[in-house]
């Protein structure tokens, strides 16, 4: 490797200007971490700048992009008075000085290197170096922790371009306008929510105006369009005259791939770039890039495609020493599984990216609209998520207080998958990619495919594994887990002979099959559960358990099996500390307060208010109950929070009702009263 430079001067004033020098401060960075014995890094390879016409983003983005990539401010000195640049000194000595033709705030920032073993976003709080007065960096970090606009205005520009009508009418982004830069490697193509979310805008604008067609030239609306019509109608025009990838038209320099996407070109647009933003909330990954092939790939030329399978695109991006993980975008028929490339992204991202480190996998999938009622109202449409932590999988829903789940649908459909069915474009690629997956001889690859093996069954257990909790419970739900256009043999009993580790596993909720179950007085698969010995306390996230909800849904079969398998009746909801006997007075349900009495429930379990069942039953003129908890021993001098006792509850509601006929509950309550009195 060639010595670094001890000084590196460059002058920017456009936009491909900015990318040389955002790679050569690559390269002079790492040839200064070298001289420290240190591994050659690039600290600055994720640069990405926007809106250079107004040059402080530039030194935003140099000064948030190099944070985020563990690099902290140490010191810094300003002139903003200067016209000219920003300059990088580096640990070990050496500078790289870019002088910028336009105004911009001048500052001379030092940085040292904070690497991590694994690149990771700092954590959150983490207090920054103060700047010396008049640096201009506390006004960069002011500009750059401004929100920003939900849809930001695409600039334009308003000339004709071949292959597309509409670019005089409407105008085409203008960082479409000239080529960004040159990046050989397609594993680093990689592209950032800003850049999706900027072209999503233009993709509606167009769609609003009816000028989106598919191949069949039928209108297809900006809700709808997805990858296939955007890829032919869009990315290929505007990359035409440079004979690029869509990412090398828009970036400034090569951006490497923090996470891959597995995903089907037919997923509408609109849905793949939810799904991405909720996954980099979740994953609290800021705007890290993801590599998409429709935007990585130069679609002028895919030769790159047809070579070995190592050396593909796909599995470079999968296995470069950046990308942490991969997100499958899934639609309801579960199609991404049913692509022969997905199947192979799934074999490396799965296998090869695990022999060295740890490698994620998350599933993300559409919730559709009322397909789900929450509070007696339909679910809205929102991104879900089963995000994989390494021990585990977490289930999480956009908006949970709007209700919804990872779709049951999906779930039902991904228990089925089977890789040897998988489909290809070209014959050619599924022969190859199952003979790679199967471990054959690559010089037998040109002999058909086995039609199973054990590397296939362990891949096809792996894929349906993901799905299983969500089968689970919608086999508790109902005891035939078929959907109407889909056969499924698999029963609950196969389920849980395929899953057994699954059993207890939770949807988004944490609500388990016992639960499910028991919501649905659904016996026999209860005790199909109870067989596979369930955790029969298993609770959902707020507190609540199967002994809960059969209580309060009035599931009397349910309770009665669950009880006789020794379930807690005491285990309260979280945010009320309402307790299953509690739930009973308040939805009336007698013979299941009898069930639990006879269980031996603690009659004088407070909500966090203080209030016990005899205190609601009083409250509620429910006779019948009072006389059931009385009997059962229920405290009547016990205190709310208020000060409240049954008695004087008692005494309250009867002089508040004397004068209604048949309504003397305190009359009624006080003739079943036990223990002591006021």
């Amino acid at each position: 490797m060639m010595a670094a430079p001890e000084k590196m001067e460059m002058k920017v004033s456009t936009k491909k200007d900015l990318g040389f020098f955002l790679r050569a401060a690559r390269v002079f960075l790492q040839g200064a971490e070298a001289k420290e014995g240190k591994p050659a890094r690039a600290p600055v390879d994720e640069l990405q700048v926007s809106g250079l016409g107004e040059a402080i983003k530039v030194a935003v983005t140099l000064c948030g992009r190099l944070e985020a990539e563990g690099l902290a401010v140490i010191d810094a000195v300003g002139r903003p008075e200067t016209a000219g640049g920003a300059v990088l000194r580096v640990a070990g000595g050496g500078w790289l000085v870019a002088k910028f033709e336009m105004p911009v705030v001048g500052c001379i920032w030092s940085w040292r290197s904070a690497f991590s073993e694994r690149s990771s976003m700092p954590p959150r709080g983490k207090a920054k170096a103060k700047a010396a007065a008049g640096s201009g960096v506390d006004a960069a970090r002011t500009l750059r922790e401004k929100p920003e606009p939900a849809k930001p205005k695409v600039e334009k520009f308003y000339r004709e371009v071949e292959g597309i009508p509409w670019s005089v009418k409407l105008g085409v982004p203008l960082s479409c306008e000239a080529r960004g830069c040159e990046i050989h490697d397609c594993a680093e193509r990689a592209v950032t929510l800003e850049q999706l979310t900027e072209l999503a805008a233009y993709v509606q604008e167009v769609g609003q105006a009816s000028l989106l067609t598919d191949r069949d030239g039928s209108t297809v609306t900006s809700d709808a369009v997805n990858l296939y019509v955007i890829n032919d109608l869009l990315v290929k025009p505007l990359t035409f005259p440079f004979k690029c990838s869509w990412v090398e038209l828009v970036a400034p320099a090569p951006q490497l791939p923090r996470w891959f996407v597995s995903h089907w070109w037919g997923t509408p647009f609109p849905q793949t770039c939810s799904l991405l933003q909720f996954h980099t909330q979740q994953r609290n990954l800021a705007d890290s890039p993801y590599w998409i092939c429709t935007f990585a790939n130069n679609q002028h030329d895919l030769s790159g495609l047809s070579g070995q399978l190592r050396d593909t695109p796909f599995v470079k991006a999968i296995l470069s020493p950046r990308c942490e993980g991969t997100v499958a975008l899934l639609d309801s028929n579960v199609t991404t599984f049913d692509r022969i490339w997905c199947v192979l992204e799934n074999f490396v991202s799965t296998v090869w990216a695990r022999e060295e480190e740890a490698h994620f996998y998350d599933i993300a999938c559409w919730l559709p609209e009322n397909s789900a009622l929450h509070g007696g109202k339909p679910v809205p449409a929102k991104p879900t998520l089963r995000m994989d932590s390494g021990e585990g999988v977490h289930e999480s829903v956009a908006d949970e207080a709007t209700g919804g789940a990872f779709p049951l649908r999906v779930a039902v459909k991904g228990v089925t998958v089977d890789i040897s069915r998988a489909k290809a474009s070209r014959e050619d690629d599924k022969r190859k990619i199952l003979h790679l997956i199967a471990g054959t001889p690559e010089e037998d690859w040109s002999q058909p495919p086995p039609s199973e093996c054990d590397a296939f069954t362990s891949m096809n257990s792996g894929v349906r594994r993901m799905f299983a909790a969500g089968a689970l419970y919608k086999a508790a739900l109902h005891s035939d887990i078929s959907v109407p256009g889909i056969r499924i043999s698999k029963d609950l009993t196969k389920l849980l002979a395929e899953f057994p580790e699954a059993k207890d596993e939770g949807i988004s909720d944490g609500a388990g099959p016992v639960y499910a179950a028991a919501m649905k007085n659904n016996v026999e698969a209860l005790k199909l559960l109870l067989e596979a010995r369930v955790q029969v306390d298993k609770a959902k996230r707020d507190g609540a358990t199967a002994v809960f909800i059969a209580t309060q849904f009035g599931s009397t079969d349910a309770l009665k099996l669950l009880l006789a398998a020794d379930a807690n009746p005491n285990l309260a909801r979280q945010e009320d500390g309402v307790a299953p006997a509690y739930m009973a007075v308040q939805n009336a349900r007698m013979k299941e307060l009898a069930m639990l009495l006879e269980a031996r429930a603690d009659l004088n379990q407070l909500t966090t208010k203080g209030a016990a069942p005899l205190h609601l039953a009083v409250q509620m003129e429910k006779a019948d109950a009072v006389k059931l908890l009385l009997q059962y021993k229920a405290d009547p001098n016990l205190e709310t929070e208020q000060g409240n006792r049954p008695l004087s509850l008692v005494k309250s509601s009867n002089s508040e009702s004397r004068n209604l006929p048949g309504k003397n509950v305190g009359n009624r309550c006080c003739s079943y009263k036990k223990g002591p009195t006021s």
